[in-house]
């Protein structure tokens, strides 16, 4: 891990950030966890997932050009992001792998649109963890991407998106069930407008 730059820290309680006007370089395993109602912000430099695992509870990059994420490889996990910043955000960059695991519920906009690349995963809670998730803004799968689906004898992961779903014509949709008994028949994504279809796709996991 690199990281340049001073760390700084505004406001009090429930409006507390630490801000790293640098560049924040993410290679094992990194943590932000100042605990609820502490936000985490990376709103000013750039921050660039290689590989490795970061985890914070609210990732926010809305200064426009002046907070730059790349997300090439690893995984990030969020209880919310809030991304407006000119470019959509990219899981992966077509090789490595990489996932973004979404362990909150309704915080996450995307005002220019997320991008599941080659080789990215997008996960609803993670593994084992059944969650159903808003995204707000366009999210594009491309051809080769992944999707983690969990599910039990109750519910199961439902990702809706409040834009435009764009789906390719071949990607693999990973089904895992928690628990045992037979598993309730569920929607995988949700969205106000669909593009696409799900002609090409293949699914894996037991249950499947």
């Amino acid at each position: 891990t690199g990281l340049t730059g001073t760390k700084y820290d505004t406001g009090d309680g429930a409006n507390t950030y630490h801000t790293f006007p640098a560049q924040l370089r993410i290679g094992n395993v990194m943590t932000f966890s100042g605990g609820t109602p502490v936000k985490e912000l990376m709103n000013t430099g750039t921050l660039h997932l290689v590989s490795g695992a970061l985890t914070a509870d609210e990732l926010i990059a809305t200064n426009g050009a002046a907070s730059i994420l790349r997300f090439d490889g690893g995984t990030l996990s969020a209880g919310a992001m809030t991304v407006a910043n000119g470019a959509p955000v990219t899981i992966g960059d077509g090789t490595a792998p990489a996932a973004l695991v979404l362990t909150g519920s309704n915080g996450y906009t995307f005002a220019d649109g997320l991008i599941v690349n080659s080789g990215g995963t997008l996960s609803a809670g993670g593994t084992g963890v059944v969650r159903q998730v808003t995204l707000t803004g366009d999210v594009t799968f491309l051809s080769g991407s992944l999707y983690d689906w969990d599910c039990n004898t109750e519910t199961t992961d439902v990702t809706h998106v409040a834009g435009t779903l764009t789906l390719p014509a071949s990607m693999t949709v990973r089904v895992r069930q928690t628990g045992g008994g037979s598993v309730v028949p569920g929607v995988l994504l949700s969205a106000d407008a669909i593009a696409g279809s799900v002609s090409g796709w293949t699914v894996e996991g037991a249950d499947a």
